[in-house]
């Protein structure tokens, strides 16, 4: 728990510095969040100029979805080997519905990490946001899921997911309560680990259109001291990847809506909620099918018709 809270203070320190020189002052968002709402921070001018555009994350360059970057967080804890196998068993709805229905991708990358530091994998990715080549522990695969076919720590269009996959996100239920899933993501696009020779190289493709998967049960109440406030993550996210229009999220967790019933972790939904294009599904469902099948949907609306 110790190793999780150290890496998780290196990656807010180290992207201090990015956010101090990117965008800042967010303010709550009002909508957005299931469907693909706009949430940005709300121009008090519509002439607002390149500088402004610039300065929230606008990008004049349209998303073309040529390439479309699939990063999995799943949780590892205690209470999350159901959920793992809902996921196992209808990821191909999702991956093969969206390359069915945007005609432009040409390639996709397809990471799996857990919300914490994953001490079953591989010694050089087994630290916050690292890429799943190697699994282990109690209701995991026991797996040597990569390095994959394209000789990376990622999946692409070359290899059989069905085995793949199935693999990589079986990551067991050994972890903590402790879940850092917005630290992670941001740690798994951001330096060190995609310098070149590290954990994730290669993962982030230039101009690719970044799909965020975040499937998590438990999520701790006070976010600014266990996880990256999410104002800060979807910063963070922006200024990698490129702009909002560069990102879908996808959040799977506890809601109010059936069979759940439960509340949703305000820190989750309100990251969630930065984006143009999200959705908010409950992990509850007996049948993941029910909720890929609308993200789907989200995902398509953001690359051209």
């Amino acid at each position: 728990m110790i190793g999780q809270w150290r890496a998780a203070a290196a990656v807010v320190a180290g992207w201090g510095v990015v956010a101090a020189c990117g965008r800042t002052g967010f303010a709550p968002a009002d909508g957005g969040g299931d469907g693909g709402g706009s949430s940005r921070p709300d121009d008090d001018e519509d002439d607002e100029d390149d500088e402004d555009d610039a300065t929230y994350g606008g990008d004049p360059t349209p998303q073309l979805c040529r390439e479309v970057d699939f990063l999995f967080v799943i949780d590892d804890s205690p209470s999350m080997g159901e959920y793992q196998g809902n996921v196992i068993a209808n990821y191909d709805v999702f991956i093969d519905g969206i390359e069915a229905a945007i005609s432009s991708i040409e390639t996709t990358h397809i990471g799996v990490i857990t919300a914490g530091a994953y001490a079953y994998n591989d010694p050089q990715c087994d630290v916050l946001g690292g890429l799943v080549i190697r699994t282990g522990g109690p209701g995991s695969s026991l797996g040597t899921c990569g390095p994959y076919a394209a000789g990376q720590n990622y999946m692409t269009e070359d290899d059989n997911l069905e085995s793949a996959f199935r693999c990589a996100a079986k990551v067991g239920v050994g972890g903590t309560d402790l879940d850092l899933p917005l630290v992670a993501a941001l740690s798994a696009v951001s330096p060190p680990l995609t310098d070149p020779g590290q954990c994730n190289h290669g993962f982030l493709g230039e101009g690719a259109l970044l799909v965020l998967v975040i499937v998590a049960e438990t999520y701790p109440n006070n976010v600014q001291v266990t996880d990256v406030d999410p104002y800060f993550a979807s910063t963070g996210l922006v200024e990698v990847v490129g702009g909002y229009d560069d990102i879908v999220v996808v959040l799977i967790a506890s809601t109010e809506q059936a069979p759940c019933l439960s509340p949703l972790a305000p820190g989750l939904e309100t990251f969630a909620e930065q984006f143009d294009h999200s959705y908010i599904g409950s992990i509850c469902e007996h049948d993941y099918s029910k909720v890929f099948a609308p993200a789907i949907e989200v995902v398509k609306a953001a690359c051209p018709a």
